[in-house]
């Protein structure tokens, strides 16, 4: 009936580990940072081009670029110089991890952040893959919910986030 939710398939080639895993875009060309959206992903995930294997991958990749679209519905999508990309980020990041708790492929992204010791000062200036860990840390140390798809704390920092649109001050307000 068309209702559902569009993922279009791209041939991507050979990457470079990780490359691109997919991306969500959106519908609205007159308003292209908010609105409805679309995910285009790679259509092979050939073995060698991806940290994980083929299937966890995908599953990954369709979990991380799916939050981004529920993310639309919290706040205007962020470009490429918006000061939260962290935020957008590292929350994808985070919900692979729990939604395909068994792919870890975020952990391969962690180097980047613990290699450099001064972004610990500045969790802004990070790209936020590598700060996924943040995510779980806030649901299960912070929270205390072990079980994180019960979790509702990231939730509760995007609700604050559309209303306040800086991702460090709604932690500040939900923490």
């Amino acid at each position: 009936d068309g209702s559902e939710y569009d993922i279009y398939l791209q041939d991507y080639g050979n990457l470079n580990y990780g490359e691109n895993f997919g991306y969500c875009n959106s519908e609205n060309n007159n308003d292209p940072l908010n609105g409805s959206s679309y995910i285009v992903m790679d259509n092979e995930f050939e073995a060698n081009d991806y940290y994980t294997e083929e299937l966890g991958t995908i599953q990954l990749t369709v979990a991380h670029e799916f939050f981004h679209a529920i993310q639309r519905a919290y706040e205007n999508i962020c470009s490429g110089s918006d000061p939260d990309l962290w935020f957008y980020e590292m929350t994808s990041t985070w919900i692979e991890d729990v939604l395909v708790p068994d792919t870890n492929d975020y952990l391969f992204w962690e180097d980047e952040f613990f290699d450099s010791p001064n972004q610990t000062t500045n969790i802004s200036s990070t790209d936020g893959y590598s700060i996924a860990l943040f995510g779980h840390y806030l649901s299960t140390i912070v929270e205390e919910e072990w079980d994180e798809s019960n979790s509702t704390i990231i939730k509760e920092i995007w609700e604050d986030f559309a209303s306040t649109g800086s991702a460090i001050n709604s932690m500040e307000q939900v923490l």
